[in-house]
């Protein structure tokens, strides 16, 4: 849960895709957007590139969470992507502020 906090605050209310393989980074992922008040949109990884782009364009993603080691097999695109393994670790030397409350404009 340590991990999913500092990611979680930069995910408020959104909707977001998640391109993990199942494991410890797919979880992370998921209870920092359910901790957001966020949706998140799975993405399978081992689609080909312009599969995941439509999908995002669909969705209308405008972030992205992923594993660094996928970042080969992503699309350039319009959505953001963070890094699940990357940014965590830079995020977790913030301090901790407190989550604004939910909206009614969130999606989850």
């Amino acid at each position: 849960m340590s991990k999913a906090g500092p990611l979680s605050r930069r995910l408020v209310g959104a909707l977001v895709a998640v391109c993990a393989e199942r494991g410890v980074d797919f979880v992370v992922a998921l209870l920092a957007v359910w901790k957001a008040g966020g949706a998140y949109v799975p993405l399978d990884p081992v689609h080909p590139p312009g599969r995941i782009a439509g999908l995002l364009r669909e969705a209308g993603c405008a972030m992205m969470l992923a594993s660094q080691h996928l970042s080969a097999r992503l699309p350039n695109g319009d959505a953001a992507i963070v890094w699940i393994d990357g940014d965590i670790a830079a995020n977790e030397a913030a301090p901790m502020s407190p989550l604004p409350p939910p909206a009614p404009d969130d999606r989850a």
